[in-house]
């Protein structure tokens, strides 16, 4: 009978560390969302800005960013 209890605490007490832990998480995951948005509403508005035109293009060749500028240099509309 003790160690069933001890089990059934040491279970309660893992479930509550666990649900903690869930709740940590979601916080920071909210926090770095909200940051990562900011920052990409900040690198929008300083590409918008900057006088030279930047092409970002991955590795694959595909074009992952490209300001306006560069777009106005290279003839490509939205």
């Amino acid at each position: 009978a003790r160690a069933a209890f001890l089990f059934s605490e040491e279970v309660h007490a893992l479930t509550n560390a666990y649900s903690k832990l869930q709740e940590k998480w979601t916080a920071v995951n909210q926090e770095m969302t909200q940051k990562f948005s900011q920052l990409t509403h900040q690198l929008h508005l300083i590409l918008k800005q900057v006088s030279q035109g930047i092409l970002w293009i991955r590795l694959d060749g595909t074009v992952q960013l490209i300001n306006e500028t560069a777009q106005k240099l290279l003839h490509i509309s939205d």
